[in-house]
């Protein structure tokens, strides 16, 4: 969803409870998504993420997001145990300036929890 320069993202993945060790390779949905662990057998796992880019506000080239990725039903692939349940919280700030002598420049700060 989003609304002039904002854009609230929600998704829901879950993996299969058949994963095996071999298997806990690349994945798709939020057992991919950059910073989060969320990819053991058998876990759900729901994200929300709020985006904002300030370039309205006069500030050109800096994008800011907050990320919460929360996981359950996790087991062990192995022995099938359960594991406990995962939480993540990241913050991101950007800044790509559009002055020429900047070119291609680009810093950003990532605070994950």
């Amino acid at each position: 969803m989003s609304y002039r320069k904002a854009i609230l993202t929600l998704a829901y993945t879950i993996a299969a409870r058949e994963r095996t060790a071999e298997s806990l390779g690349r994945s798709s949905g939020l057992h991919q998504y950059p910073g989060a662990g969320f990819q053991p057998a058998g876990e759900n796992a729901i994200l929300g993420k709020l985006s904002y880019d300030f370039s309205s506000l006069g500030l050109t080239g800096v994008t800011a997001y907050a990320l919460w990725v929360h996981g359950w039903d996790r087991v062990d692939p192995i022995t099938k145990a359960s594991v406990k349940q995962e939480d993540e919280y990241d913050l991101d700030l950007q800044w790509r300036p559009q002055i020429k002598v900047l070119k291609g420049f680009w810093l950003r700060t990532v605070m994950p929890t």
